[in-house]
């Protein structure tokens, strides 16, 4: 479908594996996470989530650093790249 419309394909997801490699090919970034992150307030549905379903929970404030780093680097990377393209 990205192709199709002609954009990059940007993923954050807690299961991603088949589609990692195609993502990748297609000049894209995969946010693979472990843990569900859930606002304050919100935490009897995370501990319901987390009884009934058991994938890791957290309540969180804020964002981890080092992905969203990973994912500056990779836009700072393919905005460099497209300006060498086009003689900028």
């Amino acid at each position: 479908m990205c192709d199709f419309l002609g954009i990059t394909p940007v993923f954050a997801a807690r299961w991603l594996e088949p589609y990692t490699k195609s993502i990748e090919d297609r000049g894209g970034f995969s946010w693979i996470y472990k843990t569900q992150l859930y606002p304050p307030g919100m935490e009897a549905l995370t501990e319901k989530l987390s009884k009934k379903l058991q994938p890791p929970t957290k309540k969180e404030t804020q964002l981890p650093t080092k992905t969203p780093q990973l994912f500056h680097n990779w836009i700072k990377n393919k905005t460099t790249k497209a300006a060498q393209r086009h003689g900028s």
